[in-house]
């Protein structure tokens, strides 16, 4: 049973917004240039609240901190229910429904799993208004931070595609493995639906 991923009132970015985003490659120069000093603030604030981050999280939740992948393409992403809702453990236990996330995604000759161990529902927020992209699966920039909504060493990690698309995985723990693209491996396109 695949858990439906919720859909957001507002994209949740803190820092690399979708509007900024967009203000920063606008084709208005004075437009860029004073969303490019306001990505450079939100450059300098995002790395501060990691430095203090890093300190607080523990390693098995610590391996998206470092990544960079800027402009990978998502192959997949899958949600893997481990205890469902109903589940007779869950009610014996009392824990809430247990699943996994995987994204997989593909850069620079190399393939990225990141394997998360869930802390609530995964939301994605709509696409904003006006927003125009020829690659709705490029990975564009990302967010970690405490979930304060959660108990002690609970995480978001939210990303921004480059279809405006904000998607946030509530977790606990996460697993990155990293391995070469074999040569033959071609990356299939996306179907469209007319």
């Amino acid at each position: 049973m695949k858990h439906p991923i919720a859909a957001l009132a507002e994209p949740t970015m803190k820092f690399f917004t979708p509007e900024l985003f967009r203000q920063v490659n606008s084709p208005d120069d004075r437009e860029a240039d004073i969303a490019n000093e306001s990505w450079e603030s939100a450059i300098t604030d995002y790395q501060q609240q990691l430095e203090a981050l890093r300190g607080r999280m523990p390693s098995y939740a610590s391996g998206v901190i470092d990544l960079c992948l800027h402009d990978a393409t998502t192959i997949a992403y899958q949600e893997i229910p481990l205890l469902v809702p109903g589940d007779p453990l869950l009610e014996e236990l009392a824990l809430p429904a247990l699943a996994t996330a995987l994204v997989i995604l593909q850069r620079q000759g190399k393939v990225w799993t990141l394997a998360y161990r869930l802390n609530g529902l995964v939301r994605q927020s709509s696409q904003p208004e006006g927003w125009v992209s020829s690659s709705p699966h490029q990975w564009l920039y990302d967010e970690v931070d405490e979930d304060s909504n959660s108990a002690k060493d609970a995480f978001l990690h939210r990303i921004l595609f480059s279809d405006g698309r904000v998607l946030e995985i509530p977790f606990r723990s996460v697993k990155v493995t990293e391995s070469a693209l074999a040569d033959s491996f071609v990356v299939p396109k996306p179907v469209r639906s007319a």
